[in-house]
């Protein structure tokens, strides 16, 4: 047990005496009491409600105690969480005017470009185009500094959602359906379908894709649970089938590794660990079959910083264009 008064940060909470708690949380739960609607909040805070809601629960998990009594009126501040908020809220916005004033002042000396990337965007090929763009943008604004931080694609996607970075580098697909978020594509990305290869399917030429209903799939989780389900059965029901189920291992390493021992089949982008004669086999998906993935460069719309502006300006004219995905 740590001794009382001990404090300590780990990866961005704050700990106290067993209290696990980001300053993100204390946004959200701030946000979701001033609007008692979760609706209301998410919309304040240009998020989509179902990573609100998970980001909510996990300051509940962290503070362990209930914050809210939710009913079909709606949602109220229990005793416990009136308290906390009367409490939080002046430390909170004291502690932000701190921060934007060192900020500010910091900021005329030195300029930072804060870019969210995958966990594999060192070792993929798929995200060069990416890498040129960065080293082109360090040559040219050599008074901009460039910080990378590698996320999965779930939490990179909240981190952009929540202002938390200027721009992600990720697969289109991990950027749909986030408000007020638009997505420049830079680069066509491959889709294979992964497979044990002690499967009885891995010695043909070519898949058979309607004897793949009795398999597990899986598939990394994006946003909620239930639209991540839905996404996977819509991408296997364009090839053809109806999995038997799709589980949603936590990151790319855990999912190889099932898919290596033979538990379930995947359709997943090119992964650095993923080669043949490991364990696995792959077969190369048609985009006219499953759709063409793109590598892209995403943002907010509402919080376009001056720095991820200049970086935008400098993308060649060649590039396609920025896809709005608001609201889709």
């Amino acid at each position: 047990m740590p001794r009382q008064g001990a404090t300590g940060a780990v990866k961005g909470a704050v700990i106290i005496n067993e209290v696990n708690i980001t300053f993100q949380q204390i946004e959200t739960f701030l946000t979701v009491a001033k609007h008692l609607s979760l609706s209301k909040a998410a919309e304040a805070m240009y998020v989509s409600q179902p990573a609100l809601s998970k980001t909510l629960q996990r300051f509940e998990e962290g503070v362990g105690f209930p914050l809210f009594t939710r009913s079909n009126q709606g949602i109220s501040l229990t005793e416990e969480g009136r308290t906390l908020y009367l409490t939080v809220k002046p430390m909170y916005e004291q502690v932000t005017r701190v921060v934007l004033s060192i900020r500010s002042a910091a900021g005329a000396a030195r300029r930072v470009l804060h870019i969210g990337v995958v966990l594999d965007y060192d070792a993929s090929e798929e995200f060069r185009p990416m890498k040129a763009l960065v080293a082109e943008f360090e040559k040219r604004r050599p008074d901009i500094t460039v910080l990378e931080t590698m996320f999965g694609e779930r939490d990179l996607r909240q981190s952009l959602e929540f202002g938390n970075i200027d721009l992600a580098f990720a697969p289109a697909a991990a950027m749909e359906s986030s408000p007020s978020v638009a997505v420049r594509p830079l680069g066509k990305m491959d889709t294979y379908l992964i497979m044990s290869d002690k499967h009885p399917m891995a010695s043909r030429e070519a898949p058979d894709f309607a004897a793949l209903g009795s398999e597990v799939f899986y598939s990394l989780p994006l946003t909620d649970s239930a639209t991540d389900a839905r996404a996977a059965a819509a991408r296997c029901k364009r090839l053809g089938f109806a999995p038997r189920s799709v589980e949603f291992p936590p990151n790319s390493q855990t999912l190889l590794h099932a898919v290596r021992l033979g538990k379930g089949m995947s359709i997943s982008r090119a992964y650095p660990e993923l080669t043949q004669g490991e364990g696995i086999k792959r077969f190369q998906v048609p985009p006219e079959l499953c759709g063409q993935e793109y590598a892209v460069v995403a943002y907010r719309t509402d919080r376009l910083s001056r720095e991820a502006r200049a970086f935008l300006d400098m993308i060649p004219g060649n590039a396609e264009p920025a896809r709005e995905m608001a609201g889709k």
